[in-house]
């Protein structure tokens, strides 16, 4: 509609022969939000190598390993990403391709990501940005297995945390706040999916209807107050400081949230205002 050829196809070696027959070499290729969601990443660099120009830039976004250790941020995992990236793991990546990640941005896209932006070998020179975050990587051991497992035990540790607070509301209403689409898995993982009788949110999509987490139906926001739920746990975590000021009459009332990200707290009225 403005204009822009569109191709409708997964970017795989056949589409890039397509490209190549039609199409001149591109000067920048982009790949935003999808770089980690990939699953054949190898032929996806072969097939950006094929149709970029001898003096092109492959830019790419991706969520930064340091930060998901730093942060805690579990939620990564959820959106069904398939590899989480440090720099040096894909300066590498890029250098079995020849090709060079000569520069490297840090952003707060999603808690925290990078912008990559890689060439034909020693065509651009190799920018100070991504020694320093080499050297980082290095001095703070995040390419190191053992970084994985200890982020494990907290994640584990923090689920016990979570099913101990849910136990003492045991027979009492329990409801879920935002049904996003990593909510469910979320709750499975900490294992409060079985405390849940019903969950809130106001996306026309979703509200007044069923959710996959077993078949809870889902109420718009303003039915808080009708139904009262004695806590709510807080499913669209990043939220999380939203959710507390529009539900502030609910605290008052006595309402808790149960808050999972970055670590397991109950909130209530003796200390909401800590969180907004």
């Amino acid at each position: 509609k403005r204009g822009i050829k569109t191709l409708v196809s997964f970017f795989n070696l056949k589409i890039v022969r397509k490209i190549k027959k039609n199409y001149p070499k591109a000067k920048i290729i982009t790949c935003f939000n999808t770089f980690a969601h990939a699953e054949n990443m190898r032929e996806i660099m072969f097939g950006v190598k094929e149709i970029i120009d001898e003096n092109g830039v492959f830019v790419f976004e991706c969520q930064y390993l340091n930060d998901i250790y730093k942060k805690k941020i579990l939620g990564t995992f959820f959106h069904e990403h398939m590899y989480h990236h440090s720099v040096t793991s894909l300066y590498n990546f890029f250098k079995s391709f020849d090709l060079d990640l000569f520069h490297v941005q840090k952003t707060n896209i999603q808690k925290g990501s990078i912008i990559g932006f890689v060439c034909k070998k020693n065509k651009f020179k190799i920018s100070n940005d991504v020694r320093n975050f080499l050297k980082l990587e290095k001095k703070n051991g995040d390419n190191q297995f053992s970084k994985l497992t200890n982020f494990q035990k907290y994640i584990l540790m923090q689920k016990k945390k979570s099913q101990s607070i849910l136990k003492k509301f045991n027979k009492k209403i329990i409801g879920g706040y935002g049904a996003a689409r990593s909510g469910p898995t979320l709750a499975l993982n900490f294992g409060v999916a079985k405390y849940l009788r019903m969950l809130f949110d106001d996306h026309s999509l979703k509200k007044n209807k069923y959710t996959p987490l077993r078949g809870l139906f889902v109420h718009p926001t303003k039915k808080v107050l009708k139904y009262k739920p004695d806590v709510m746990v807080v499913l669209a975590y990043l939220h999380l400081k939203k959710i507390l000021k529009k539900n502030i009459r609910y605290i008052s009332n006595g309402g808790k949230f149960l808050s999972l990200y970055p670590e397991v707290i109950l909130i209530n009225k003796k200390n909401y205002k800590k969180f907004i």
